[in-house]
């Protein structure tokens, strides 16, 4: 019998992040929560409780990216489970819609789905395969991959410019300017998502942030 390689989803960002990036989300651990007083100004401990909340998200994010594009898989049993049950497998693009719960290894969706025991692997390849595509279909990138390499691309993209730009552009240029340079696939709900994520300076995110603007001489965005 092949031994079992899938681990729960709650233990899943340690199996499938960066090793550098879950050493330093251990490292932050002991601020994931903090009491922030309005007011005064950002200490050290409220930093860092920003910085693992936005490596946190963005390590999940990339996980339900590889889990959409197929590059990892998961299984488990939909609610309420019967003593009968199987395990299932979650199909990648469901993950378009459920909703994961890290801690408890479980994901929900609209209509009231409900799936538990969620464990995650490397993909395996089908043992049959009913296809009757070509060699040259087969070697094409699928939908889903190709978002997920979308994903990435912008987020690198937006955390370099934000390095470089800070504040002298607002969000909406920071958008503007990512679909202008990866074209119409970089939708509103798209940017806004790879906008939590990405690892940006905390000035970028203050309140009040976009009814403001400060143009250095050279930095306005684009027309």
């Amino acid at each position: 019998m092949k031994k079992d390689q899938s681990v729960p989803l709650s233990e899943a960002l340690q199996h499938f992040s960066e090793e550098t990036d879950w050493e330093e989300l251990v490292s932050l651990k002991d601020y994931a929560t903090f009491i922030t007083v309005l007011g005064r100004p950002e200490t050290e401990q409220e930093r860092k409780h920003w910085r693992y909340r936005r490596l946190k998200e963005r390590l999940e994010a990339d996980l339900v990216a590889k889990l959409t594009a197929g590059s990892l898989q998961a299984t488990g049993f939909e609610c309420p489970v019967g003593l009968d049950d199987e395990r299932r497998l979650i199909r990648a693009e469901w993950w378009e819609r459920l909703k994961p719960d890290f801690a408890a290894s479980e994901a929900k969706g609209a209509g009231g789905l409900h799936v538990v025991d969620v464990r995650v692997q490397e993909s395996q390849p089908a043992r049959t395969c009913y296809s009757h595509r070509s060699a040259a279909d087969e070697r094409m990138p699928s939908e889903h991959a190709l978002l997920a390499t979308l994903r990435t691309d912008v987020r690198r993209w937006l955390q370099q410019e934000a390095r470089v730009r800070g504040t002298s552009w607002q969000k909406k240029h920071y958008c503007s300017t990512a679909r202008a340079r990866f074209g119409d696939r970089v939708t509103d709900n798209l940017f806004n998502e790879i906008w939590r994520s990405a690892d940006l300076p905390e000035a970028l995110r203050r309140p009040g942030l976009r009814k403001t603007s400060k143009y250095s001489s050279g930095s306005s965005p684009p027309v």
